[in-house]
């Protein structure tokens, strides 16, 4: 009988921070009940060196499964962190986890990756309301806001803000990557969090979690979301004029 858990979260690999383990692009795992509940201590394997780059997810996945113990056959359903963030690394975990449902006959479960850095926070500060900033280009990113409740959550506000609108936004703290604190539009983007920067992280035991909250889907019904058409698809269409 399948009696464990796993899920992916390679979403975002430029917030990661070397010295927080937790911050890591990689896995997480947790013993389930016979209803897919989690029943157990959640333990996570990160990717190592350049993560996806290297082809490491796989390794990474045998090396956490060999350490639960587990065989392919014990796995009851796969959660995956679906974006918005690096293009690459949302449809290799995309791909990776519907494979592994489609070849196993198990669910997915798709958690977007706003949710998860808001579970993170969860976990670690005292703050209510959190604004997620991700895909951050020039003077425009992507947030979701999110009211730091127990259940489930889902974001009270989502779509692009320039560092005006997010001066105005109502939050105890804006979370994002470096990539927002850099280039010729930092000081805009400094003045508009206004001391609410903390660093965004991505805690793969929390998209575990979050994912064991969200509705089962069929392998092959998890789509990537992105902030912005992809630039390759942008180029496409005015290449030939569609």
């Amino acid at each position: 009988m399948p009696c464990f858990a796993l899920a992916i979260e390679i979403s975002n690999p430029a917030a990661a921070d070397a010295s927080d383990p937790a911050s890591l692009p990689g896995v997480a795992a947790s013993r389930v009940d016979t209803d897919g509940a989690l029943s157990g201590p959640i333990d996570r394997e990160p990717l190592r060196s350049e993560g996806y780059r290297d082809n490491d997810l796989l390794p990474a996945i045998s090396r956490l499964t060999a350490r639960m113990c587990a065989a392919p056959h014990d796995l009851a359903w796969i959660g995956v962190s679906t974006g918005p963030g690096g293009f690459t690394g949302i449809r290799v975990g995309i791909a990776t986890a519907q494979s592994i449902a489609q070849s196993l006959d198990i669910p997915v479960r798709a958690v977007p990756s706003g949710a998860v850095a808001a579970a993170t926070a969860r976990t670690r500060a005292g703050w209510d309301r959190v604004a997620v900033l991700l895909a951050t280009k020039r003077e425009t990113a992507w947030v979701e806001v999110f009211e730091l409740c127990d259940g489930p959550l889902a974001p009270v506000r989502v779509g692009l803000v320039s560092p005006r609108e997010l001066s105005e936004l109502e939050v105890d703290a804006v979370l994002s990557d470096p990539a927002l604190r850099e280039g010729r539009f930092a000081d805009a983007w400094a003045d508009a969090c206004a001391g609410r920067w903390q660093p965004l992280r991505l805690d793969p035991a929390s998209c575990l979690a979050e994912a064991s909250r969200r509705p089962a889907l069929r392998p092959g019904g998890v789509r990537p979301l992105y902030a912005r058409e992809p630039e390759a698809v942008t180029k496409w269409r005015e290449l030939h004029g569609r």
